[in-house]
C-alpha cells in the first residue's frame, strides 16, 4: 500500500539522519522509540484516506490542535498541546498498569 511505503521510506531517511548525527540508532530504546514514531507516521497518513488506523485515535485523544490567526483573521498556522497530565497519563496508565508511569531512559 501507498501509506506503507512513504511510511518506510520516511522512517529510513530519520533513521539515516539520527545515525549521521551521533546518535545509537541500534540501541533498544531508539528502536522502540522508532517503532512509536514510525505507527504514529503510518496513523497519519492512513487516517488522511480514511483508513482506520489505531495509532491515529491516539493521537486524536491526546493531542489538541489548535489554529493561529494572523491580523486579518486568516489562518496562519497551528499550535498543539499533548495533554500530559491528564489523558497521556490516564492513557499510559491503562496500557501499563502503572499509577505513574517511570521514564524508561
Amino acid at each position: 500500500m501507498f501509506c506503507d511505503n512513504l511510511t518506510e521510506g520516511l522512517s529510513v531517511q530519520l533513521i539515516h539522519s539520527a545515525g549521521e548525527n551521533g546518535f545509537e540508532i541500534n540501541s533498544e530504546n531508539f528502536v522502540r522509540d522508532m517503532a512509536f514514531i514510525i505507527e504514529c507516521i503510518r496513523g497519519m497518513l492512513y487516517r488522511e484516506l480514511d483508513i482506520k488506523h489505531p495509532m491515529a485515535d491516539v493521537m486524536a485523544k491526546v493531542i489538541q490542535v489548535r489554529e493561529t490567526l494572523d491580523k486579518e483573521d486568516n489562518v496562519a498556522g497551528y499550535e498543539y498541546k499533548i495533554d500530559y497530565e491528564d489523558k497521556l497519563n490516564n492513557f499510559v496508565e491503562q496500557m501499563t498498569g502503572e499509577e505513574n508511569p517511570k521514564d524508561p531512559a
